[in-house]
């Protein structure tokens, strides 16, 4: 029975992936192939890597949990559902679990119904964790790509191909399925902002998405969520006042963002407000006290006292998005994002020639809307997470936003893109 439902699901993902691709823009196609085998490679060397170098870790024990929930699915299924629903049932069984922090079990729970797909294999499961991550970062091309054709190139690398992005967000890791789920939302989020009616299928998918990314990584949606509300609101009462200038509008916006923000204050305790600024100082701690000095960053004044966090929030953002350097490098890892850092400095450095015509910008509340929701979750996560290895693989939910705006408004994007198409020509005239 297992391996007739295997096949029949493998036979669905084959026939869906096929139907994406013909559906795509003529100008995007060729770029579905390469990006679907980069995401699967990508899965397998996360996979990889964890088995014959770091050993006992996050992927390899969802894997290993998820195992021994299909082992009690298959002995007793009432305890197994009950498990999906609460967490609880037998306790000898919930004993045997390493894990007990609700996201991580959810987690558990997802890998549990993958592998359920996956002759319970690791790798052919890696596979549709893969497919989901590619699927999700595919629509959200497509959706961008409808509206800003003229930045195909941009929105291509930024989406689909950065390399830690692609690597984090792939195979058996929470990531996978969280900026899938993000990706989604702002997907469904953009074509509201372009005046599209959603369908119920995509109201029902926005939805879900929502709840496994509260599930996965909650911050995500404590940042992305009122974005999307304030961006929304504000664009709604444009049309009413039409007369407000850029600086109106901006103020508008934060204002609005503001109040939305201490909404969703009350979503989870650690937001809380009595508590929040000390949840980040004790997480920073943390870091600090378990990794070792060369592997972290350093903020030295920073305190449970919002004056000091606001002080090094400018330099937490660049941290998060640019760090670590090349001279702050340790191992291979660190130097491959180090090197893929510089090149987002250059794009950075390079793009903010732009800002001065931001206020005549079509779309200037969206670009003004990214920058808040990058600026706001890489002060945090760096703040709270310092660890170098840790925040590259976190980093994934904002740094592609970021450089999707730096690389449109980039020069030396566009001529590296004209150089590469140029060579390509060469070739294609040579072998004729």
């Amino acid at each position: 029975m297992m391996y007739l439902l295997t096949f029949f699901s493998i036979s669905l993902v084959i026939f869906f992936l096929y139907n994406k691709r013909k559906r795509s823009a003529a100008s995007i196609k060729p770029f579905f192939l390469p990006a679907l085998v980069l995401h699967l490679i990508a899965g397998f060397s996360l996979g990889l890597l964890y088995v014959y170098y770091y050993g006992e870790s996050d992927t390899l024990i969802y894997f290993q949990e998820g195992l021994k929930l299909n082992e009690l699915l298959f002995s007793d299924l009432r305890l197994y559902l009950q498990f999906l629903w609460s967490n609880t049932g037998d306790d000898a069984f919930i004993q045997t679990l390493v894990y007990t922090d609700k996201r991580a079990l959810f987690m558990v729970k997802i890998s549990s119904l993958i592998l359920l797909l996956s002759f319970n294999n690791y790798w052919v499961a890696s596979i549709y964790f893969s497919i989901i991550s590619f699927l999700a970062s595919w629509k959200i091309a497509r959706t961008l790509h409808q509206y800003f054709p003229e930045k195909q190139n941009a929105i291509l690398f930024s989406f689909l191909f950065i390399p830690s992005v692609v690597f984090w967000s792939s195979g058996v890791v929470k990531e996978s399925v969280a900026l899938a789920s993000l990706f989604c939302v702002v997907s469904n989020f953009i074509l509201l902002y372009k005046g599209n009616k959603l369908l119920w299928w995509q109201w029902g998918t926005a939805i879900v998405c929502i709840w496994l990314l509260y599930s996965l990584k909650y911050y995500y949606l404590a940042v992305v969520m009122p974005v999307i509300i304030t961006s929304l609101v504000v664009q709604r009462l444009q049309q009413y006042w039409r007369k407000l200038s850029f600086v109106q509008e901006l103020m508008l916006w934060l204002t609005i963002f503001c109040s939305f923000t201490l909404l969703v204050t009350q979503l989870h305790p650690n937001f809380y407000p009595s508590r929040f600024l000390s949840v980040i100082y004790n997480n920073y701690l943390a870091f600090i006290a378990n990794s070792a000095p060369e592997d972290v960053m350093h903020f030295n004044y920073l305190s449970e006292n919002w004056i000091n966090v606001m002080l090094l929030s400018p330099w937490a953002f660049v941290s998060g998005l640019l760090r670590p350097f090349i001279w702050e490098s340790t191992n291979a890892l660190q130097m491959i994002a180090a090197v893929e850092n510089t090149l987002f400095l250059i794009l950075t450095i390079s793009s903010l020639q732009r800002l001065r015509t931001l206020a005549k910008h079509p779309d200037r509340m969206l670009i003004f809307a990214t920058l808040v929701y990058c600026f706001v979750l890489s002060t945090f996560l760096t703040l709270s997470t310092p660890n170098f290895g840790t925040l590259i693989r976190y980093r994934i939910g904002f740094l592609c936003f970021f450089v999707f705006l730096t690389a449109s408004s980039s020069p030396i994007f566009s001529f590296i893109i004209n150089l590469l198409s140029s060579l390509k020509q060469k070739l294609v005239g040579n072998k004729r």
